[in-house]
């Protein structure tokens, strides 16, 4: 498939096929060039083994390196498809993450906070105390 961008600029898409049941799946991949799957679907249905054979062999070595090559790319387009869901999966569990760490960092800093307050009034009023001591010694 090609689509024509406003402005003039074309970009490659392809009908993703699942390679088991010879079948489209539907789902529209930019940027992958489509390849042919009509001697995959021949063999399928049962055409002779020896037209098939011969079909390849007329194609040529060529044809087979770029069908490799697009499989290559489809390949690797699934593994980045499937990359980018798990990273969307780690940015909803920071999302849902970071507040309660802030949540919980802000109890410690509360906490820090009323242990220095209880410590600062212990010191004075040991001092106090030490003062008092002294005084009536």
């Amino acid at each position: 498939l090609k689509y024509e961008h406003p402005g003039g600029f074309f970009e490659n898409a392809a009908v993703e096929f699942d390679e088991v049941a010879l079948a489209p799946t539907y789902r529209l991949l930019w940027g992958v060039p489509g390849r042919s799957r009509a001697l995959q679907i021949a063999e399928r249905f049962g055409l002779e083994p020896a037209v098939v054979d011969d079909a390849r062999a007329a194609l040529g070595e060529g044809r087979a390196t770029l069908e490799e090559t697009i499989g290559a790319l489809e390949t690797a387009r699934r593994g980045a498809d499937e990359d980018i869901k798990r990273a969307i999966s780690l940015l909803w569990d920071v999302d849902r993450t970071a507040p309660r760490i802030a949540a919980a960092q802000a109890r410690v800093d509360a906490a820090e906070e009323a242990a220095d307050v209880q410590l600062a009034s212990g010191i004075a009023r040991a001092g106090r105390d030490r003062k008092t001591q002294l005084a009536g010694a």
